[in-house]
Formats: structure tokens, C-alpha cells, sequence
């Protein structure tokens, strides 16, 4: 799959979920387009990097729960959680 298909492949899958959320009452922020593949590109990298850098189980938990802990509240702000 090319760059750009799985760019418009993304960007529906977006737009169904939004649609999903407001219509069951969540208060879901308009964000863009690219502020969404600049978040979801951060947390993606920060997943990981205890992969690329071979830490051990132990530390590769430690550093999920880490992730999970500075990107959760954000995204369920703007989920509208």
C-alpha cells in the first residue's frame, strides 16, 4: 500500500470514528487532519522505542505505563471522555 492510500485509508477510518463518537453523545474535539497524524505518530514512536532499543520486559512495562500515563488523559480530552 502506497504512502498516499494509506493516508485516505486513515483519514476515513477517522472520519467514521468521529461520526461514531458525536453520535452517541461524546464531545469529541474537531481536530485536523494533521494534528491527528502528528499525535498518533508520537504515540506510535513512543510504543516503540523500548522495541528498538532491546530493553527487557521489565522496562519495556515500565516504559508502556509510562506512555499510557502521559498520553491517556490527553486523549481522552479530546475524545471527549
Amino acid at each position: 500500500m502506497s504512502e498516499v492510500e494509506e493516508v485516505k485509508r486513515v483519514l476515513e477510518a477517522k472520519a467514521v470514528i468521529v461520526k461514531y463518537m458525536k453520535e452517541h453523545g461524546y464531545a469529541m474535539e474537531e481536530i485536523s487532519h494533521e494534528e491527528l497524524h502528528m499525535l498518533l505518530s508520537a504515540y506510535t514512536t513512543a510504543i516503540f522505542e523500548p522495541i528498538l532499543h532491546n530493553y527487557s520486559e521489565e522496562q519495556m512495562n515500565h516504559c508502556l505505563d509510562t506512555v499510557n500515563r502521559f498520553f491517556m488523559p490527553g486523549w481522552k480530552e479530546i475524545m471527549g471522555f
